[in-house]
């Protein structure tokens, strides 16, 4: 915040109350600094005839295993803007799983259609909603979107016009 702070991209109000003083470039300098490398990634395979179906189904058997889980990507933002179809669903766990084939789950080195990722800290999870399952922070959303194939790119412009609509 000390850092923020002296860059004065935040402001504090008469209450002492933190916000950003200017969100999109904030947002820009997070987007240059943010390493999706750091997350721990690993690639599976689910059956599914399409990624909504794979996406229902996975996140169906992490509620009934109880793990915390957030989707990001095409299929969070998928499920904030209905904006493309998706083939590739990723999602934030807490931890890796022991039996992936538990969760319907193939190890794969190519081909896959699911990426877990165990994020690099906690706050990957902070704000998560339900969006008809967990689904990670609009701007977290965003941030991981930049990392991905397909229409990634088209999706994240489409989120932040949808759903980052602060004003300057």
């Amino acid at each position: 915040m000390q850092r923020l702070d002296a860059l004065e991209l935040i402001e504090r109000n008469a209450s002492d109350e933190i916000r950003a003083r200017a969100p999109s470039v904030l947002l820009d300098s997070w987007v240059q600094r943010y390493r999706f490398d750091h997350h721990i990634l690993r690639r599976y395979h689910i059956a599914a005839r399409s990624g909504v179906e794979a996406l229902a189904a996975l996140a169906e058997a992490l509620t009934l295993r109880e793990v915390k889980f957030a989707a990001t990507g095409l299929s969070a933002a998928w499920h904030y803007t209905a904006f493309a179809d998706f083939r590739l669903n990723t999602f934030l766990v807490d931890q890796h799983p022991l039996e992936p084939e538990a969760l319907g789950l193939r190890p794969v080195e190519r081909g896959e259609n699911v990426w877990l990722l165990v994020p690099q800290d906690e706050g990957a999870f902070y704000g998560r909603a339900q969006q008809g399952i967990w689904c990670a922070h609009p701007v977290q959303v965003y941030l991981d979107l930049l990392s991905h194939p397909e229409r990634a790119i088209d999706a994240a412009r489409e989120l932040r016009h949808q759903w980052m609509t602060w004003r300057a």
